[in-house]
């Protein structure tokens, strides 16, 4: 029964439009694109050697 009762409400939500995705924003969103270029520079490793680990002795 408690199974039965969770579809109803799922499928009631689902009709009343709460499932749907809008894909239309609203009018005072700005729908201009402009491009960025990040650029993240150089790797940088403070090590010169290399990383070693052990474990133990």
């Amino acid at each position: 029964m408690k199974i039965f009762i969770l579809i109803v409400l799922t499928s009631s939500l689902m009709l009343a439009g709460c499932g749907k995705r809008k894909t239309t924003p609203p009018p005072e969103v700005d729908q201009d694109v402009s491009e960025i270029e990040i650029d993240f520079g150089d790797e940088f490793l403070p090590i010169d050697g290399g990383i070693e680990l052990t474990i133990g002795e």
